[in-house]
């Protein structure tokens, strides 16, 4: 395990590859494991990522793993990019449609996927209101 975070950052950036990194924003050229990134990427910078450019793994379906560290190291993330563009064109509108709201439903707070908006109703669908008319709250599910 690195534990300076100079080492980690030197770490993650050899495996990344080609990438650029601002006060705000992570652009990752190259697919690695959320593993690496949760190992590689210190939780001071993490969490002050508001805009991620991602390059998933096609042959793995990684994107679950991936949710899981961005919701609990990415806290000001607004906005979610896949650079491979993991929605195949000729993919039926459906599956497309229930993995925006499958991401939404994980990062609720996300303004925009793959440089597209998310909608109010995108956001009443991934996330439904209680019986009682209130906000299902993130801690809750």
């Amino acid at each position: 395990l690195l534990e300076k975070h100079k080492d980690r950052w030197n770490h993650i950036s050899k495996i990344a590859g080609p990438h650029r990194q601002d006060d705000s924003l992570l652009i990752m050229n190259r697919a690695i494991s959320p593993q690496v990134f949760k190992d590689g990427v210190p939780p001071q910078v993490a969490s002050r990522i508001e805009t991620l450019h991602l390059t998933l793994n096609e042959e793995d379906d990684n994107l679950p793993e991936w949710l899981d560290v961005l919701s609990t190291s990415c806290f000001e993330l607004q906005h979610l990019q896949f650079l491979n563009n993991m929605t195949n064109k000729e993919e039926c509108p459906r599956a497309v449609r229930m993995r925006r709201l499958y991401i939404l439903y994980r990062l609720p707070n996300l303004i925009s996927i793959d440089g597209e908006q998310v909608a109010s109703f995108e956001r009443q669908l991934a996330r439904p209101n209680t019986p009682n008319g209130h906000r299902v709250d993130r801690k809750e599910w």
